[in-house]
């Protein structure tokens, strides 16, 4: 893996936060990244952003506090484009997806596996019991899985 610029590694890490935000926030946060439901809508990133509290640096720079809500949305709508534009806006986020699945599909499936459980309805599994499925312990699972928004950030950025 090349080594980033400073730069690159804010892109990189804005980009992954924004990737998780939405596996995060939406029911088929992980469709979406996949290209199988469409990118947010206007009205759902400003859904999305407004449901987080404290919204990570990394995500969205803060508002100035005098911000009309025609300004606070324009202002939100600029930093996730700014954010998608090194990556080529969503479809770069998709294709990073894409590549990530066709290198990696056993890590792919244990990402969507593991968003399946945590947003089911009713849990009729358990990450504990899916990691023990797999003879692995509960961190590794959830350590394997944060670290697929970095890659699928790294593989969008790089053109891969």
């Amino acid at each position: 893996m090349k080594r980033c610029t400073k730069q690159t590694d804010a892109s990189l890490d804005r980009l992954a936060a924004l990737i998780l935000l939405v596996v995060r926030g939406f029911i088929d946060g992980v469709q979406r990244i996949e290209g199988k439901k469409p990118e947010p809508t206007p009205d759902e990133w400003m859904m999305l952003v407004a449901g987080v509290k404290g919204t990570p640096e990394k995500v969205i720079a803060k508002t100035e506090s005098g911000m009309s809500e025609a300004e606070r949305r324009a202002f939100t709508l600029e930093k996730i484009e700014e954010i998608l534009s090194p990556c080529g806006g969503w479809s770069g986020v998709v294709a990073g997806v894409r590549e990530l699945q066709r290198i990696a599909p056993d890590k792919w499936d244990l990402f969507r596996h593991y968003w399946r459980i945590k947003k089911a309805p009713m849990r009729l599994e358990s990450v504990t019991g899916f990691a023990e499925s797999l003879s692995y312990d509960r961190a590794t699972i959830v350590r394997q899985v944060n670290a697929l928004p970095e890659m699928v950030a790294y593989f969008a950025l790089s053109g891969e």
